[in-house]
Order: structure tokens, then C-alpha cells, then sequence
């Protein structure tokens, strides 16, 4: 028979492991952001619809500076408008300020055009209370 001693030991570890896991789960940071955008040409007009290649590099610095990840996908775009989802980047970069640099390809006669100027990465005003 369980003495009420051995009871309540068993009791506290147990809240003391659910706690543990708890607070161990919520550190945990996502390695992943979503990136949305309209595609224009020099005249404003949405690009043609079709497949095209994304290259998401992220940067320490708006300008110049050390590339500290890449990322690529083909995306559908339509009326110039793009969703992608960029996460071949380890959360550990995430630390330090970072800045987006979007290279496009059409696959067509043209080469690869990177939009300029970066963009810096800003937290969400939830993500900042973490």
C-alpha cells in the first residue's frame, strides 16, 4: 500500500516532468517564414502567369555583408501575385538581424532579375513577446 508520503513524491514529479515538458516546448522557434508579394513589370502591369524559379538569400546587412542562407522554389504566379514558404534556414540565424534578397527567374530569354532593395526580416508583435 502507497503511504501518502510516497504519493505526494510521486505527485510533485509528475508536475515537475508536464512542467519541464511544457517550458521545453515552448522555446521551441519555428525555422520557417512565409513570404508573399506582387510580381509588376517597369510599367506596373502584373507578369504573365505561368512557373517561376525564387531565390530567397538572406543577408546580415542591407547591403554588401556574408549571405547566411539560401533558399529556392518554383511558384505559380498569378496576376503577379506569389506565396512561398522559406525554411532551408536553421533557426539559429534568426538571431541576428537579417535582410531578404528575391533573385526571379522566368526561364525565359531574359536572365535572373534580383529586386532590389532587401528587405529587412521584423518580428510580429506576438513573436517579439516571446
Amino acid at each position: 500500500m502507497l503511504t501518502k508520503s510516497w504519493l505526494f513524491r510521486g505527485l510533485l514529479l509528475g508536475a515537475a516532468l508536464v512542467t519541464s515538458m511544457l517550458l521545453a516546448s515552448c522555446n521551441v522557434l519555428p525555422a520557417s517564414f512565409s513570404y508573399q508579394g506582387r510580381l509588376l513589370t517597369a510599367s506596373g502591369v502584373p507578369v504573365a502567369d505561368g512557373n517561376y524559379t525564387f531565390t530567397f538569400k538572406l543577408w546580415d546587412a542591407s547591403s554588401g555583408g556574408t549571405q547566411v542562407c539560401t533558399d529556392s522554389a518554383t511558384l505559380s504566379v498569378q496576376d503577379g501575385l506569389f506565396d512561398a514558404l522559406i525554411d532551408a534556414c536553421d533557426v539559429e540565424v534568426y538571431r541576428e538581424p537579417l535582410y531578404l534578397e528575391v533573385t526571379v527567374d522566368d526561364s525565359g530569354p531574359n536572365p535572373p532579375e534580383t529586386l532590389l532593395p532587401r528587405q529587412q526580416l521584423r518580428g510580429a508583435p506576438y513573436a517579439n513577446s516571446l
